[in-house]
């Protein structure tokens, strides 16, 4: 399976993909391989970094990634992204505690259309709880993705991106701050499998 993931960056393009390798060889393992896809900056700047005729399409993807902006992704996609990883756990939830079906709807159509970081964690929230009602292995592995969103995320300074450093973070969060205390001039686009 490949997911887009955004790296934040207070250094310039060749800076942030130089800083990415350096988070690869900490946090990600011999699954995760990976192709830049985009690069844009605060400035303007814009860069579609996968190669020309790529197989995956994901030279088309950047340039679609380019066209849209920086704002876009930093607005938009982040926030679309972490919804995304939520939603695949809320499906679990919906499928294995169908008494809860219509709420974690209900909660769903409303984290779409969130951008705090407090309020994205309430709903993180409830549905963790509401998972609580389930009891086979799928629904445990969706708590438990959700319990480690709902803490990268708790730990984000920019939300939503985290920090946060830890081992095999690959297949848990998809969002990451390489300078969290510094103002971001850079996000970097990468295809990551996992």
């Amino acid at each position: 399976m490949h997911g887009l993931y955004l790296v934040r960056s207070a250094g310039d393009i060749e800076e942030t993909r130089a800083e990415f390798r350096e988070f690869v060889a900490d946090c990600f393992d011999e699954n995760n391989w990976w192709q830049e896809v985009a690069a844009l900056t605060k400035d303007g700047e814009a860069k579609v970094l996968a190669p020309s005729g790529d197989w995956r399409g994901r030279d088309k993807e950047g340039e679609m990634i380019v066209k849209k902006g920086y704002n876009w992704l930093v607005n938009e996609l982040s926030w679309g992204i972490l919804t995304a990883d939520i939603e695949m756990c809320a499906s679990t939830i919906k499928e294995d505690v169908s008494e809860v079906a219509e709420k974690v709807k209900e909660i769903m159509e409303k984290l779409e259309k969130l951008r705090d970081k407090s309020e994205v964690l309430d709903k993180v929230d409830e549905l963790i709880q509401l998972s609580k009602r389930g009891k086979g292995t799928f629904v445990e592995h969706a708590r438990a993705l959700l319990r480690d969103i709902a803490a990268y995320l708790e730990a984000s300074e920019n939300p939503p991106f985290t920090y946060r450093r830890d081992r095999g973070i690959a297949y848990r969060y998809r969002l990451y701050d390489l300078s969290p205390d510094k103002e971001a001039k850079t996000i970097l686009v990468v295809d990551v499998h996992i």
